[in-house]
């Protein structure tokens, strides 16, 4: 039951449900699952941990709102880190998990032109947790699990049908290195994937009242 709250709570979170600044009310949560108030609090402690909620002085736990600097910071790690585990994924992942990757790309092309959103959220989501999880370096996979996280946080800075088109013409790419076992294509391909980001996010500061544009990160 302990992990159906910490998940139920995380997703909500990293969809947009519960928006950014939002009082996080552990009664209502205890209610809500009929879970005991312990249960609901090492959920949210784990969650304080993943950085999707934060403790305040008078407010109590909120859901963290990140700032566009941060999120910069995130992108400029993920464009060295998660590159290198496409390039892992490529010269030694499992031939199972490369044929599910394939598989994700194929129902990711119906998504979008479907306009399906949040299937297209759910396929991608899951397409970089086998990027990130089977690169084979347990140590890189430490690292990058909270920063892939957080950088789920881009789906919002920018119009759907825009991200789903990027996102699967990237991917797309990214399957036939991977086909390939071209790991220095696989890395090129992701880099330059995350680079883009960090020019979109810079772009928004840019064009945007900054405290607008971060009222409308969820992280």
């Amino acid at each position: 039951m302990l992990e159906h709250v910490y998940l139920t709570i995380k997703n909500r979170i990293l969809n947009n449900y519960y928006p950014p600044g939002i009082r996080i009310v552990e009664a209502d949560l205890t209610t809500e699952f009929k879970v005991s108030r312990g249960t609901v609090r090492v959920a949210m402690h784990r969650l304080i941990g993943d950085k999707l909620l934060e403790k305040t002085p008078h407010r109590g736990i909120v859901v963290h709102k990140v700032t566009l600097e941060e999120l910069i910071e995130i992108y400029t790690l993920l464009s060295y880190l998660e590159s290198l585990a496409a390039k892992l994924i490529a010269e030694n992942g499992d031939p199972k998990l490369i044929e599910e990757l394939n598989y994700l790309v194929k129902e990711d092309a119906k998504a979008v032109a479907d306009d399906d959103f949040m299937l297209h959220l759910k396929l991608m989501d899951r397409f970089h947790d086998i990027i990130v999880e089977e690169s084979g370096n347990q140590t890189l996979v430490d690292i990058l699990k909270p920063l892939s996280l957080a950088s789920r946080n881009m789906r919002f800075l920018m119009p759907l049908k825009v991200r789903m088109v990027r996102s699967f013409n990237t991917h797309t790419k990214l399957v036939e290195a991977i086909n390939a076992r071209d790991g220095d294509l696989a890395e090129a391909i992701m880099k330059e994937h995350d680079i883009e980001a960090i020019n979109i996010i810079k772009n928004a500061i840019q064009e945007n009242d900054k405290s607008k544009i971060e009222t409308s990160i969820n992280l």
